[in-house]
């Protein structure tokens, strides 16, 4: 679907145990929206 152009939301794990998960690492990233409304999909 990404291929023809179509956005994809991704799913990813949160609290994973010690190293945490992937949104916990992209949620360090000042200004970074783990929570994008649907408009702005």
């Amino acid at each position: 679907m990404a291929a023809a152009g179509i956005k994809v939301p991704m799913i990813a794990g949160r609290g994973l145990g010690f190293t945490g998960g992937t949104i916990d690492k992209l949620e360090s990233i000042p200004g970074f929206n783990s929570s994008p409304s649907l408009k702005s999909i």
